[in-house]
């Protein structure tokens, strides 16, 4: 995954194809002009535009006064976290990614925040230089949000039992030296990551709502004794 700004600072009209990767612009200033599936994209900020992977475009007006945050993955690898991520067949992620992504509300406007806080940090390239654990993870980070952002229809489905998320506990903390990503635990659940999410919270109430548990006098918490 790449994360890097572009202007050109005149107007300019760019033919181009991403070889193995998608990329995806996110104008700051100005509007980006481009030709999508269903005819004319014109992004400008709180917005972005999605470019196919090995898909020859045309970006027909990049105006002088445009600037854009382009974050591009890597094909096989945002095509194998769909998989996880969504829970989609192994099929490429171009054919259920929207042609332009609204960055002004909800889970894209999540992912907005996530990369311009990332690009914040470009000037120091040392930054996690020594670290891949962690330049793994927020990888990860990035492409799930992107894909939960970019595709809302899927990674739904019944929500995932009880006995599901304590596999997922016991999995964590049998092995709590590993990097654990989402997509991880969300295979560990048999489920998609946007599913996991919603079951915690979900399988929370459930508990609530049912018989209060035991537990041994021994390891329940005392309460203070209330004053007299």
């Amino acid at each position: 995954m790449l994360i890097g700004y572009v202007g050109w600072g005149a107007d300019v009209e760019v033919a181009c194809d991403y070889p193995s990767a998608y990329e995806v612009n996110l104008p700051l200033t100005g509007h980006l002009e481009s030709r999508g599936r269903h005819g004319t994209v014109t992004s400008v900020a709180g917005q972005a535009t999605i470019f196919r992977a090995d898909t020859s475009s045309l970006i027909s007006h990049w105006d002088a006064t445009c600037t854009v945050l382009g974050v591009k993955f890597d094909r096989d690898w945002l095509d194998r976290g769909a998989e996880r991520v969504l829970g989609a067949e192994p099929v490429r992620v171009a054919g259920v990614l929207p042609d332009q992504l609204r960055l002004d509300s909800g889970a894209g406007q999540d992912w907005r925040h996530l990369v311009t806080g990332l690009s914040s940090h470009m000037p120091d390239h040392r930054l996690f230089g020594d670290q891949p654990i962690v330049r793994q993870q927020l990888a990860g980070a990035v492409a799930a949000g992107f894909l939960l952002a970019g595709c809302p229809d899927l990674g739904r489905g019944p929500i995932v039992r009880p006995r599901a998320i304590s596999r997922v506990v016991d999995a964590v903390r049998d092995d709590p030296a590993r990097a654990w990503t989402a997509a991880d635990m969300a295979a560990v659940a048999g489920t998609t990551v946007r599913r996991l999410q919603e079951s915690f919270p979900e399988v929370g109430r459930l508990h609530a709502d049912g018989p209060p548990r035991r537990c041994p006098v021994a390891t329940c918490p005392r309460r203070p004794a209330s004053a007299p």
